[in-house]
């Protein structure tokens, strides 16, 4: 652990108290932005979350009390994660359309048509996996953390992480090699 967090006065003038936010952004940054990416599987969901649990964490400074930061930080991280969550659900998911959906273009057609293969593709793919990976991805699939899934099926989380990212390395193979 760094000695900045072991060390904590939060009550130190401003120049001091951004040396230690900053130093504390350098030592727990990727590992916030690698947990948020990992739950949210967009990176670019993860870094808006992370950027709102940063500016949370520099606005709620006074209030950490000196202990552990890696786990403070994280329980603001998980608790933006839920709200990205909730906001989400809440939104109706939005499609933009140039054109007049009652007359759809070639081009929509065709797009809805390769999308169509790529979810048969992956469904014929996901079949040809072992029993193992195949009840990995779809585990994964119903977004509940390795930790959860690992509890529920009995398997080590470590061991389910590794089945889902071979997994999915063949599945992306298969896929690419079904629709070239």
């Amino acid at each position: 652990m760094s000695s900045v967090t072991n060390s904590f006065d939060v009550s130190n003038d401003d120049p001091v108290r951004e040396r230690k936010l900053a130093v504390l952004y350098q030592e727990h940054a990727r590992s916030v932005l690698a947990f948020l990416k990992a739950r949210l599987g967009c990176r670019e969901d993860a870094e808006d979350v992370s950027q709102t649990v940063w500016c949370e964490v520099q606005r709620r400074f006074e209030q950490f009390d000196g202990g552990h930061f890696r786990g403070w930080v994280f329980s603001i991280a998980r608790s933006r994660l839920i709200d990205h969550r909730r906001k989400q659900k809440r939104q109706p998911q939005r499609l933009e359309i140039e054109h007049d959906p009652a007359d759809p273009t070639g081009e929509e057609l065709d797009m809805t048509a390769q999308f169509d293969d790529r979810k048969q593709a992956f469904r014929d793919c996901l079949g040809k996996l072992s029993s193992e990976f195949r009840q990995a991805v779809e585990v994964r699939m119903q977004a509940e953390d390795y930790a959860t899934i690992s509890q529920r099926i009995g398997v080590p989380a470590a061991t389910l992480m590794t089945r889902f990212h071979r997994s999915k390395a063949q599945l992306q193979d298969c896929v690419g090699r079904t629709l070239s």
